[in-house]
């Protein structure tokens, strides 16, 4: 057995699929959102209960960062109170195995960024103890964790065109199912360090083919991906590039970079954007996660003590 292939085993970014992913687009979930719109949510406003209380139900509209328990998991909203008084996009953002929302924000500062552009930012926590890694996404969970978003979506009334999901390494794999899945309310998605379903390693956790009736509609999408990383290994990044710009279309477009980053730009069917950010960047070559290599978040600061903060 390879040490690559113990890596991808026990660190970050595939673990072993709890069920066989379905990837087929579910063309209701524009109805279901719309027809969500008549429901009546909690009073805005309320309180949200003493620090570190796990609220019951997604749907409750409360400003700040709270986390609620809903089908199944615990996930945690973060919203600025100007979404109170009027309507606010969303994003959602899906941690890698063995982390958790708050570590996944240590390294996209999305509660932050978001609230200031006037967007709710969703980061959903995995169960804990299906591995000895910590908490892990299985592809069966997709559904509870579109489902949660689609709740706090509702329950804030959000504006339906500007829902927008981004995940890193099991998370980004996750975005990948997810668009094409939600394909017909995603507004644009952000992958990072995640490959095809069959790449690495064999069929270890399931993505977006971009084959048959298995091809999303086009939408615009960051892809950032480490020319250096050990677990997601650039063939697959490549390999992923591949099944999207053979689906959508788009002649590349180099936009910039310099001796660490290239991104370039592919302007496919409808006028949307694909977008691939190729770093050079690794993890500290003497830290605790020194073997994933370029497995890693450009522009995160670790500041919280844990293993994670060498995703840097």
């Amino acid at each position: 057995m390879s040490k690559a292939f113990l890596l991808l085993s026990s660190l970050c970014a595939c673990g072993a699929s709890g069920a066989e992913t379905t990837t087929t687009s579910d063309a209701s979930t524009a109805d279901v959102l719309q027809r969500s719109d008549g429901q009546v949510a909690p009073e805005a406003g309320q309180d949200g209960g003493v620090d570190g209380a796990v609220l019951v139900g997604c749907k409750q509209t409360l400003a700040g960062s709270h986390v609620f328990s809903c089908n199944g998991l615990a996930v945690t909203v973060t919203a600025p109170a100007s979404c109170l008084m009027q309507s606010c996009g969303a994003i959602l953002d899906i941690h890698g195995l063995g982390m958790s929302a708050d570590a996944e924000d240590e390294q996209t500062n999305l509660r932050a960024i978001g609230n200031a552009a006037g967007y709710v930012v969703v980061q959903p926590t995995a169960p804990d103890g299906r591995t000895i890694y910590g908490p892990t996404w299985y592809d069966s969970d997709d559904d509870a964790v579109w489902s949660s978003f689609v709740d706090v979506v509702t329950g804030w009334k959000t504006d339906l065109k500007r829902l927008h999901v981004t995940g890193f390494s099991q998370g980004g794999f996750m975005t990948w199912r997810l668009v094409c899945k939600h394909s017909d309310v995603i507004a644009s998605a952000a992958p990072g360090a995640a490959g095809t379903s069959n790449c690495p390693q064999g069929d270890v956790i399931g993505s977006c083919p971009f084959t048959g009736n298995q091809t999303p509609k086009p939408l615009d999408v960051l892809f950032v991906a480490g020319a250096k990383d050990v677990l997601v290994p650039a063939q697959c990044s490549s390999a992923m590039v591949s099944a999207v710009t053979n689906a959508w279309g788009g002649q590349k477009q180099s936009i910039g970079g310099d001796a660490s980053y290239t991104r370039d730009r592919y302007i496919g069917k409808a006028g949307y954007d694909f977008e691939v950010l190729t770093h050079q960047y690794t993890t500290d070559p003497i830290g605790k996660l020194a073997q994933l290599g370029g497995h890693c978040v450009p522009g995160a600061t670790g500041k919280n003590g844990s293993i994670w903060d060498d995703l840097y």
